[in-house]
């Protein structure tokens, strides 16, 4: 049980920075309408996509903490199953890496969700549906990856939200401690892909929205 719940405990991350950044750029067309202005502005949008991705941390932030206290409450204090999860015995110095390159490798995954958004207007409310929900199945939030169909392993086996939740759970004791040094380098190594990746991406789709003249296109075009 303190398996699961850690597991969708911190999964909050993921389904909140998708989704967050999924219709970011729908968000802004229909409502804010900040992206063309910046664009001829002499500035970027990446300061703006960022602030609007850490938007999306916090809640994640807050959502984890308050998962975390109610399911000790419920079920250790109200129901005394005597899960064994220990808020207070978590080991910092191996949650906080693993989280700050964790929400690295989202940030740079939610990057690409928005580039898509920029060059589509008809994608930005099933992307981050999908993309969270092929993470909820295979990165190990409910079921270890072990667990899988074998064709569907080494898949699980290259998302950053694998190793995060397996680094997460050794954090908390719930796993051998013996294997974070090798999911943080696993963690380290996807969240460089995954950065790279993103940024290259997010500056295409802004090349060709620039040349296109997309940043203000209504989602009813």
């Amino acid at each position: 049980m303190a398996w699961l719940i850690v597991g969708n405990a911190f999964y909050a991350f993921v389904l909140q920075i998708m989704l967050g950044m999924a219709i970011l750029v729908h968000v802004d067309r229909t409502r804010y309408e900040v992206l063309k202005n910046i664009y001829i502005s002499p500035g970027t949008l990446h300061p703006y996509v960022i602030g609007r991705g850490l938007v999306s941390v916090v809640n994640g932030a807050v959502s984890v903490v308050l998962t975390l206290l109610f399911s000790v409450a419920i079920f250790n204090g109200l129901l005394h199953m005597n899960i064994p999860l220990n808020l207070l015995g978590v080991n910092l110095l191996m949650l906080i890496p693993v989280v700050i390159l964790g929400i690295i490798s989202l940030l740079a995954i939610g990057y690409m969700l928005c580039a898509v958004n920029i060059v589509s207007n008809r994608m930005e409310f099933i992307l981050g549906d999908s993309v969270s929900g092929i993470f909820f199945l295979l990165g190990g939030v409910i079921f270890p990856v072990a667990l899988l169909p074998s064709y569907v392993q080494p898949i699980s086996n290259v998302l950053p939200i694998t190793f995060l939740l397996n680094a997460v759970r050794e954090s908390f004791g719930l796993l051998p401690a013996g294997n974070y040094m090798s999911d943080l380098a696993y963690l380290g190594l996807t969240t460089l892909v995954t950065l790279i990746i993103g940024i290259t991406v997010f500056r295409l789709a802004e090349q060709r929205a620039k040349k296109l003249g997309l940043f203000d296109r209504k989602s009813e075009y």
